[in-house]
């Protein structure tokens, strides 16, 4: 939070996280609303992907969910930073 001060505000966040815990996803919801453009990369966390998403979907953060590597060359641009 002390850095993201100094960042451009038309710069993309793309946090790479192994979870999501709620006071992560309070954090990157202030980073969205400052005006971040903000997508969480969820890495192989199938068991907690639902309850991720659920919180960073109350504020409308888009997460998308990394089971393997080569998911990263079928991510199309247009997805991040939404």
């Amino acid at each position: 939070m002390n850095e993201f001060r100094r960042l451009p505000r038309d710069a993309a966040l793309l946090p790479i996280v192994p979870q999501i815990s709620e006071a992560l996803a309070l954090t990157l919801a202030e980073m969205k609303h400052s005006g971040f453009a903000v997508t969480v990369f969820l890495i192989n966390d199938p068991a907690h992907y639902d309850e991720a998403a659920a919180l960073l979907a109350a504020h409308a953060i888009h997460v998308i969910h990394i089971e393997h590597e080569r998911q990263l060359h079928e991510i199309s641009p247009a997805r991040i930073g939404q």
